[in-house]
């Protein structure tokens, strides 16, 4: 028979918590008196406490109660004692985007079954392997146990696939290449690989796939990633116009094989594309155009995402040419005027719809290379960021890209308003709370990153030496006001907070309408929590210092640099609680999504990655206070509610703990959040507050981001930092 949890009792009179106030603005607590306790075995002088001995956090034991609760049972355990779901929750169930100036009250992103939103799902992702249609393959390797991973080859070669034997597949489409533009590809290859004196390293081996396994990749393209980011309009793009494109598309759709033998391709497609694109763009100057600009967007996101930072490293060069193709764009809308195209003769709706598919292709490359630099903002330490001029294009429409006739196109197109452009949008988002109802899934994930934008320009600002003195006309007169300005930049990120909530209430409509199954943007709300809450600066500072040889330790600058940091993640998630259990909050409704309904997109393993720092750092600095401390926070609460939540929370006995990665009551995350006071579990790990907690959080973590990592991510980078830090 199963134990049942301890009951344990604990105070909060003396937290004088305010249940009303918005759990978003959560005020930074100074008066907590951080326990600065380190890991790394320095001397800790730099810190207000000793060292800790780094042994102690992987020796303890394991609370036995709650362990076996956990072992044996993965599923949701039923806690009696939640108070019912609050009526107003219904309100998330509507696919409209908020239209309310309110900030978040409780019921509103949490809610789990009343409405709909984050209900229990048992769907599973897509498997890759086996590929259907596919034979006499080998299934790809995990990147752990994947040998070609741990070797620096510097030599390009295509594998022998002569053996692979592809058959036609019923409802995964008819071949697109042709012979004459897989005669062009191999073409190119043998000018550009085989015999140009140009690129530092020629191929070895003259050996290219055949035509079946690169038409095999086009349909992988078109199955997995187009959907997710809709580049390629898959009713209006000729693959033979142009063969660079094509080339582009199998590069691409090549990662998503889950075989050995075509994954042996990716690396090799991407160089020919690289070279082949230079090429066309600085050797032989060609101009700028709709399929070239395909090609340059497709490889690049291939170069950042898909293997290690030796690959990324081709991709910085190429800001010129992103930036041709934005201008190439607004070029588009100087020579043609859009507006009127609906307008014309019925015979001319077609061209009208390949001009108007034309035109927003551009528009969505703009976007997404807009949308590429801002990621790396937060995913690479080593990123330095562009200023691509998209702010006033408008924001690319879903409904009529889905369209796949010129008359039901023509039919939408007088229906539809026009979107707004991201600066209009992300300036009523901030002002109003509010967005364009019909914003599309492309859309709100552009408006959620151009929110991350004006927080970090103001954060940025906030950080400089003269951003808190007032220029004044006398020159001796000094006026600074650093609290004005940190609660500017406070203010601010608790701002940026709300609009992230008001996408997450149009997210949680969809997720109601879909009964429960989460659509790829929620992956992106979720993560919002790390990039607006999370010192990740500090995490990565960290990471590295701990795995770092000896002798890079033993230096006095990078053993302070490693302390400093500490200390900075330390205050994080002891002053800032707060704000930390919210991002924790979402690290576990992350685990939740990728398990359950990852899309092998290029972002995921590391936003797998981010989350599970995250998770690692609160559970190591936040732990070893109430540890130092004897504090208990888990039982029954004293507390003194609201009387709003008296009426909701006084029949029922207060819930013990909070398992972060299913869904919850939102009186549990109130709870959570607000005072941290729940233990909190998660699968394969236990209570995060536990000592042995941090190991178990990366091992977990590590098969998390083994099983993302086929498609992107193939490198051992970001494993090995996790595994460093155990």
């Amino acid at each position: 028979m199963m134990q049942q949890p301890q009951t344990f009792e604990y105070d909060l009179d003396p937290c004088d918590i305010d249940w009303n106030f918005p759990m978003n603005w959560l005020p930074y607590n100074n008066e907590i008196e951080t326990n600065y306790c380190s890991i790394l075995g320095l001397d800790g002088n730099a810190t207000s406490a000793g060292p800790l001995d780094p042994s102690y956090i992987n020796n303890q034991p394991v609370n036995q109660t709650t362990a076996n609760v956990f072992a044996m049972d993965n599923t949701p355990q039923t806690i009696s004692t939640i108070a019912s779901i609050s009526q107003r929750s219904v309100a998330a169930a509507s696919p409209q985007l908020s239209g309310t100036s309110d900030r978040t009250v409780p019921g509103d992103l949490y809610a789990t079954s009343s409405n709909g939103a984050r209900r229990p799902c048992t769907a599973r992702s897509k498997q890759l392997f086996p590929p259907p249609g596919v034979e006499s393959c080998k299934q790809l390797r995990t990147i752990s146990q994947d040998p070609r991973l741990r070797t620096e080859s510097t030599d390009w070669a295509f594998p022998d696939l002569d053996h692979i034997n592809i058959q036609d597949v019923e409802g995964f489409g008819e071949s697109t290449l042709t012979e004459a533009t897989y005669a062009e590809i191999y073409d190119s290859f043998e000018n550009t690989c085989l015999e140009s004196a140009i690129f530092r390293n020629e191929f070895i081996s003259s050996e290219f796939p055949p035509l079946a396994v690169l038409d095999y990749c086009t349909k992988l393209f078109f199955e997995h990633f187009n959907p997710i980011f809709p580049l390629v309009h898959p009713n209006l793009t000729d693959l033979n116009a142009d063969w660079i494109l094509a080339l582009a598309i199998c590069a691409i759709g090549s990662q998503y094989s889950a075989t050995e033998d075509i994954d042996a391709c990716v690396r090799p497609l991407h160089e020919f594309l690289r070279r082949a694109l230079v090429v066309r763009l600085q050797l032989e100057n060609s101009a700028m155009n709709l399929a070239l600009a395909q090609a340059l967007v497709l490889n690049q996101v291939g170069l950042l995402y898909y293997g290690t930072s030796e690959f990324r490293r081709n991709d910085y060069q190429r800001v010129g040419d992103l930036q041709s193709v934005i201008t190439l764009y607004w070029n588009s809308q100087l020579e043609s005027d859009i507006n009127t195209l609906p307008n014309q003769h019925e015979s001319n709706v077609h061209e009208a719809w390949k001009t108007w598919v034309e035109g927003e292709t551009l528009r969505r490359l703009s976007y997404f290379i807009w949308l590429l630099d801002r990621m790396g903002c937060y995913f690479f330490t080593d990123h330095h960021a562009v200023t691509f001029d998209v702010q006033e294009i408008t924001l690319p429409r879903d409904d009529l890209w889905s369209q796949t006739c010129s008359s039901d196109w023509s039919q939408r197109y007088r229906r539809t308003e026009e979107n707004p452009s991201l600066s209009s949008a992300v300036s009523t988002i901030f002002r109003d709370r509010t967005a364009k109802s019909d914003l599309g899934e492309f859309s709100r994930i552009l408006l959620l990153h151009a929110v991350y934008r004006e927080y970090s320009t103001v954060n940025t600002y906030c950080k400089r030496p003269l951003s808190s003195w007032m220029p004044q006309n006398n020159p001796d007169h000094h006026s600074e006001d650093s609290s004005a300005l940190n609660l500017t930049e406070s203010n601010w990120r608790n701002a940026a907070l709300d609009c992230v909530d008001t996408l997450h209430w149009a997210a949680n409509g969809t997720i109601a309408l879909l009964l429960g199954a989460e659509h790829p943007t929620v992956l992106h709300l979720h993560f919002s929590r790390v990039v607006l809450l999370v010192p990740r600066e500090m995490l990565m500072r960290l990471a590295k210092y701990m795995e770092a040889s000896e002798n890079m330790r033993k230096m006095a600058s990078n053993q302070q640099k490693a302390l400093q940091a500490e200390r900075e993640i330390s205050e994080w998630a002891q002053q800032d609680g707060s704000k930390a259990r919210l991002a924790v909050l979402h690290c576990g409704c992350f685990l939740w999504h990728i398990r359950r309904y990852a899309k092998m997109a290029f972002y995921e393993p590391l936003c797998v990655f981010w989350a599970i720092l995250t998770l690692w750092a609160y559970s190591v600095y936040s732990s070893k206070s109430r540890r130092s401390s004897g504090e208990e926070r888990s039982g029954s609460v004293t507390r003194r509610p609201s009387p709003d939540h008296t009426k909701a929370i006084s029949d029922d006995e207060n819930p013990t703990f909070i398992r972060l990665d299913r869904p919850n009551d939102d009186e549990m995350v109130q709870l959570f959040v607000r005072a941290g006071v729940l233990k909190a579990y998660i699968s394969g790990v236990g209570d995060i507050y536990a000592p042995t907690a941090p190991t178990r959080i990366l091992r977990e973590g590590r098969k998390i981001l083994e099983s993302v990592s086929l498609a992107w991510g193939r490198s051992t980078e970001y494993l090995d930092l996790l595994k460093a830090l155990e």
